[in-house]
């Protein structure tokens, strides 16, 4: 199953929550929205929650998942169980992205009617190497400046007006970017920087308005 980790070595957390657990896990990896929602309990009670806010009831969460799309390839690196009864348990898990980075997983799990349900769960993405709305360009760094000079050190951004060589600007206008030709050179206010040795981060989006 791509996906689904190998929770042979986890001998301690129960074989039909582990089951469970396994199957939602290829659920998502599948986009299979009819089994993700049947995996969270039908309870106005249900909760999930991420960094962008929390959804309580399993409507409201399956609104969600239907317009999210699906999830980016990865795979359970670690997990962790927890007791809470006969019949509850959490499970905290570490996902790592094909494409780079980790995120966690907490999950309240309920035994409801002969069934281990998610009755809470709370998601924390991986961290974003690039915040699209912030920045245009962006690197680490975009552009580095003179080995010395009085601005060694200092690191600046500058707004979507002003030229780099080789780079489009944009002044916040998506037609005005798309017909845009790539700079000759840089602007002078942006080359004494550089020349002065500070280090240019990125070039920031902008509104054409502001």
């Amino acid at each position: 199953m791509t996906g689904a980790p190998d929770l042979s070595d986890e001998p301690a957390i129960p074989a039909l929550l582990r089951a469970a657990f396994l199957r939602y896990e290829q659920a998502i990896m599948d986009d299979d929205l009819d089994l993700l929602d049947a995996f969270f309990a039908d309870d106005p009670a249900t909760m999930r929650g991420d960094g962008a806010g929390l959804l309580v009831g399993h409507e409201a969460i399956s609104a969600f998942r239907g317009a999210r799309g699906g999830v980016p390839p990865r795979t359970i690196e670690r997990v962790e169980y927890r007791p809470l009864g006969d019949d509850a348990a959490m499970l905290v898990s570490v996902s790592r992205y094909a494409s780079g980075g980790t995120g966690l997983q907490t999950q309240l799990w309920e035994r409801i009617d002969g069934r281990w349900l998610i009755t809470v769960a709370h998601v924390t993405p991986r961290a974003q190497p690039l915040d699209r709305s912030v920045w245009r360009n962006v690197g680490d760094p975009f552009l580095h400046g003179a080995p010395d000079g009085p601005l060694r050190g200092l690191t600046v951004a500058v707004k979507d007006l002003f030229a780099i060589k080789g780079r489009r600007i944009g002044a916040g206008n998506p037609a005005y970017l798309a017909g845009a030709r790539p700079e000759a050179t840089t602007a002078p206010a942006v080359a004494d920087l550089l020349n002065g040795a500070a280090t240019l981060r990125g070039v920031a989006r902008t509104d054409e308005f502001a």
